[in-house]
């Protein structure tokens, strides 16, 4: 059986919380997060570069991360690099589709 790494078991626990909405909009500081998972900054910083990467979460500011997990759809995942109003916009635009 292979070894699952702690950065992606970490994912994959975080991916539920979302998709459970145990996390609603907002994730938890890294801080906050390397204790739950009683872990380093690094790996909370790989598993959530994971979710960045697979469009699960993205950046409102540098000290916010959002989970986009609307009871209409699965999970939305979207990321942008962009304004709160671009955001908003491209929210609008998927869910009116």
């Amino acid at each position: 059986m292979p070894i699952v790494p702690k950065y992606v078991q970490i994912y994959n626990k975080i991916l539920n919380k979302i998709e459970n909405a145990e996390y609603s909009h907002k994730i938890p500081s890294e801080n906050q997060l390397t204790q739950d998972f009683n872990c380093s900054r690094v790996t909370i910083r790989s598993a959530l570069a994971l979710l960045k990467e697979d469009k699960v979460i993205y950046r409102v500011k540098v000290t916010l991360l959002i989970a986009i997990n609307l009871p209409v759809l699965p999970v939305l995942r979207l990321i942008v690099h962009s304004s709160p109003v671009v955001v908003m916009l491209q929210l609008i635009r998927t869910i009116s589709q």
